[in-house]
């Protein structure tokens, strides 16, 4: 398979974890990190998420070899303040200054849109695009 991963995250975090066992199991892992975590791999590549616009490019870059795509994981990063935490947001315990809410939308929301349309063009019937928030593990708490 051939498997992309926005986030793959630092040593020891679920994205790396998974990374690691895609790539044990024979899969072909192409990863975007918005920090450079010193991946010593081929397929990795690291931007910002700053400009959604150029990270779109990186990851057209990054893929612009790759005929299927089968599985898009995005492993989202953990939100600013209280802008993506409901009970705090709704109920306005948490200030949320704009700036906060604003970058929360663009890595929460823009970026995965943004990349899930680039990934659909080399997606095929089958493939999967998987949101991962940690945050939601125990959703109902």
């Amino acid at each position: 398979m051939n498997i992309c991963v926005i986030g793959p995250g630092k040593p020891g975090h679920f994205g790396d974890d998974f990374v690691n066992r895609a790539e044990s199991d024979g899969h072909t892992v192409y990863t975007l990190s918005h920090k450079d975590h010193n991946y010593q791999k081929h397929n990795h590549r690291f931007f910002g998420f700053s400009n959604v616009d150029k990270l779109a490019r990186v990851y057209k870059e990054l893929v612009k070899d790759v005929d299927n795509i089968d599985l898009l994981l995005y492993n989202s990063i953990d939100g600013r303040g209280g802008a993506m935490c409901p009970e705090m947001f709704m109920e306005n315990t948490v200030p949320c200054p704009d700036t906060d809410f604003f970058d929360n939308l663009r890595v929460n929301v823009i970026a995965p849109y943004k990349l899930s349309i680039a990934s659909l063009k080399k997606m095929k019937e089958g493939s999967k695009i998987v949101f991962y928030d940690y945050r939601h593990v125990n959703w109902n708490r």
